[in-house]
């Protein structure tokens, strides 16, 4: 079995009980759940599903790069660098926001004039810190765009239906997300659905990883 498809396949269920940790055995880190109660009764939880999350992030990234280079594909390389390196970035930003929201604060509290030269001081100060939280956003937008469009392309390149559902789930798990600014009341109902439905997504993409076919063109491998 080639290297990507185990890396794959098993970051991927890795992945999936990671999530499922965090989101039924620790729901208060959650929507699932009704508080944060979950960091003190569970701190083991917490800190085993990190240990999977991070495990899972670097065979996922790893995967998608050998799959692009097994494939062809520059999509599916492009999918795992950034998946590998976006993460990386949010933490050094992180970082730099955790260090410099104490000087903004001192700011806040020591500044004097007039309101609107406050809010001049305020905003030179806070600008590039909301600069870095925008880019980050963005690259989180676009991380999640390729990892989608990657998971049909690889559908067609490696002749498995499982990727297509992945793909699909996670655009159900999206469009149902949207249900609760028209029903809130069924937005409890709602968080379960599309947790649910993301758990689905993540098991069918270790499915594709697993049942993917090598060696095969892609006209043959198209779904009709």
């Amino acid at each position: 079995m080639r290297t990507f498809k185990v890396l794959g396949g098993v970051g991927y269920l890795l992945l999936l009980v990671a999530i499922a940790l965090l989101a039924f055995a620790t729901p208060g880190l959650t929507a699932v759940g009704p508080g944060l109660l979950a960091l003190a009764t569970a701190p083991l939880t917490v800190l085993g599903a990190f240990g999977l999350l991070v495990i899972s992030w670097l065979m996922i990234s790893i995967a998608w790069i050998l799959a692009g280079r097994e494939a062809e594909r520059g999509i599916l390389t492009a999918t795992g660098v950034l998946i590998l390196v976006v993460p990386i970035i949010t933490v050094i930003a992180g970082t730099f926001l955790a260090l410099g929201i104490p000087q903004l604060l001192t700011t806040l509290l020591t500044v004097r004039g007039t309101p609107a030269a406050i809010f001049r001081i305020l905003f030179t100060q806070a600008l590039p810190y909301l600069g870095l939280i925008i880019v980050i956003g963005i690259l989180w937008v676009i991380t999640g765009i390729l990892h989608l469009i990657a998971l049909f392309v690889a559908g067609s390149e490696f002749g498995t239906a499982a990727f297509y559902a992945a793909g699909i789930l996670l655009i159900l798990a999206f469009i149902v997300q949207f249900i609760p600014f028209a029903l809130p009341l069924l937005a409890h109902y709602v968080s379960l659905i599309s947790t649910g439905l993301q758990l689905l997504a993540l098991l069918s993409a270790a499915v594709g990883f697993f049942t993917a076919k090598v060696g095969v063109t892609p006209e043959v491998m198209m779904l009709p």
